[in-house]
């Protein structure tokens, strides 16, 4: 897949047309295999940008197409991102819970718990982290020159 040709700039965007040239398929024939491949078209974007610009820059796929975030759209997007990632992994760890622990055999029934007890721990941690934090009045490590009269 040659990306070369393509204005890949901060908030621009990659037209379905556009990414159906680029796969050579069309979205209306096979719709998973294509989800499929804007996924993989996305990642191949994202790669080029890395190369281009030397930084990690968001890409999304949205509405059959392709966008490429500008700083301020990523500030805005990334953390939702995060928030969003962190609901699935509570979800997760609630439906762990309520395995039948009895239809395990004993050397599963033990690694069920330690995984229990590690995700626990590390959604306990993020719950206390996500909570506001004070701000640390900043100290001088350098003397004054002048003292005030």
């Amino acid at each position: 897949m040659d990306l070369s040709g393509l204005e890949l700039t901060l908030g621009t965007r990659i037209e379905v047309l556009e990414c159906e040239l680029l796969l050579n398929m069309e979205r209306g024939q096979d719709v998973e295999r294509f989800a499929v491949a804007m996924l993989g078209l996305m990642d191949a974007v994202r790669k080029e940008l890395k190369r281009r610009h030397n930084r990690d820059i968001t890409v999304r796929v949205v509405k059959h197409g392709i966008e490429i975030l500008n700083d301020r759209e990523a500030a805005e997007y990334n953390p939702k991102r995060y928030r969003d990632g962190l609901k699935i992994a509570r979800r997760a760890h609630r439906r762990l819970l309520s395995v039948n622990v009895a239809a395990l055999t004993p050397k599963e029934r033990v690694e069920h718990d330690k995984t229990i007890g590690r995700q626990a721990q590390q959604l306990s941690m993020l719950r206390r982290v996500m909570d506001d934090l004070p701000v640390q009045p900043v100290e001088r490590d350098r003397p004054k020159l002048f003292k005030k009269a």
